[in-house]
């Protein structure tokens, strides 16, 4: 899969978002890290198969699929396959809400 930025910088936007809105503890950056080449895998067999140009790129005559996380839904569908891969993971969500 191609990537319009690398994976560290992709890491790091996850980490700011989550932390833009929670609090993110060191265990949710390692669920998240350990999640995160499956949630990319995925992405990548989701892409390969979009009819939509942004979602693929050819070089060379061959398709690849292209992750761009500036484009709101390429970015929407990796937080998808990344939450679920954490959940799944996990089997149920790290941290439960009091009461």
């Amino acid at each position: 899969m191609i990537l319009e930025i690398d994976k560290t910088a992709i890491l790091n936007l996850v980490y700011q978002q989550v932390n833009t809105n929670f609090t993110i503890s060191e265990l949710e950056k390692r669920n998240i890290e350990e999640s995160f080449e499956d949630a990319l895998a995925d992405c990548e067999q989701n892409f390969i198969r979009h009819a939509n140009k942004y979602f693929t790129r050819e070089i060379g005559g061959n398709k690849d699929a292209f992750f761009n996380p500036f484009h709101s839904v390429q970015w929407m569908i990796f937080l998808y396959y990344l939450s679920n891969r954490i959940y799944r993971t996990e089997g149920e969500p790290v941290r439960k809400v009091p009461g």
